[in-house]
């Protein structure tokens, strides 16, 4: 538990409050920024958008390589994110990746936070 940190998502006058596991794995970047990957149920509350769009959406992907095997995410920006640790973490123009398999199924987390985040 020392490893997962509130976070606060915002999108437009959308914003949600969710919990994120710092992940030293985490090393995935998107032109040069940090990524953090979210659920996709979390991603769909947070926009307010339905599973069907979320599948036509034509958005950029970037490709992950982990002990299970590769997989292609798509990849968005939302407004900011803030980070309550220690200190507060503020990031605007922040990129998100949405994984799409159930990993998230059974944690008490709905997203990963990359070290170089903080």
């Amino acid at each position: 538990n020392n490893y997962i940190y509130p976070v606060e998502l915002q999108l437009n006058n959308n914003k949600i409050k969710i919990n994120a596991y710092l992940d030293s794995g985490n090393l995935l970047q998107f032109n040069d920024q940090p990524v953090i990957i979210l659920d996709l149920k979390t991603y769909l509350k947070l926009t307010k958008t339905d599973l069907i769009n979320f599948y036509l959406n034509n958005s950029n992907s970037v490709t992950t390589k982990t002990v299970s095997g590769s997989q292609n995410l798509k990849i968005f920006k939302i407004d900011k994110i803030t980070i309550f640790s220690k200190s507060k973490v503020e990031i605007k123009d922040q990129y998100i990746a949405i994984n799409t398999n159930n990993s998230f199924k059974n944690t008490n987390y709905q997203a990963l936070l990359s070290p170089l985040m903080l």
